[in-house]
């Protein structure tokens, strides 16, 4: 952006008509802290819609979300889910002391995901999950995940809680190598957890330095996962 341009977006504006929380999101997502990023308004709207879909699945389940749930008596699919809340807090926890915020939001857009198509809406991991999804969501999206708080009958700030530790027992899991390739070339192998999401494996991927050299300077157009087998990543 540049002002002698006029291409700036002023900020007042851009707040009153969109939330700072839709400002803040995109601005996060767009990449790691210190890179040039493109603003744009598809990429605005992608985070309008994000925030949109987060408030409309904890609003309409508001009277479910708690904080807690027996994981001896979970359902199978329960179990599913209350480990994949436990991996997703995993992630989220360490992406953010290494400020990788992107991915830290893309794991929560991968939770959110998982919500939708949970079919339970009545089993006690669904407002368990919903609860830990208002709590990571905080850092990225306060306002937002301060309303829904207050939605589900909460009445201290989600920002005077302390930060969720993970459940390390229900995140031990058989792991698979998931080849990743760049452009159609193997580049190389990744141990990640059966059922890994396309960001977790990504991230994995990322940080593995015979990988991360085909990586750094290089925009990513596109990823493409088989799960548990092959990440396909397109640069240019």
């Amino acid at each position: 952006m540049s002002k002698s341009k006029g291409n700036t977006v002023p900020a007042g504006p851009f707040i009153e008509e969109t939330g700072a929380d839709v400002a803040r999101l995109y601005i996060l997502v767009a990449g790691p802290p210190g890179k040039d990023m493109e603003w744009t308004e598809e990429g605005v709207g992608g985070a309008r819609r994000f925030l949109a879909r987060v408030f409309r699945l904890i609003a309409e389940n508001a009277d479910k979300v708690t904080g807690d749930v027996s994981n001896e008596t979970l359902s199978e699919a329960g179990s599913t889910l209350y480990a994949r809340t436990h991996r997703t807090l995993k992630r989220v926890t360490e992406d953010l002391d290494r400020l990788h915020f992107n991915t830290c939001i893309a794991f929560i857009m991968e939770l959110v995901n998982e919500l939708y198509s949970f079919e339970d809406k009545d089993d006690p991991v669904f407002g368990y999950t919903l609860y830990h999804l208002i709590k990571m969501l905080a850092p990225f999206a306060p306002h937002l995940a301060e309303e829904l708080r207050h939605r589900a009958g909460y009445e201290t700030s989600v920002l005077s809680e302390p930060w969720e530790e993970y459940d390390a027992d229900a995140i031990v899991e058989e792991t698979v190598t998931v080849v990743v390739q760049i452009n159609g070339k193997v580049r190389g192998r990744v141990e990640m957890p059966t059922g890994s999401g396309e960001e977790e494996v990504f991230a994995a991927a990322a940080e593995d330095s015979k990988v991360s050299k085909y990586l750094d300077g290089k925009e990513v157009v596109k990823k493409v996962l088989v799960p548990d087998k092959l990440l396909n990543i397109v640069v240019k």
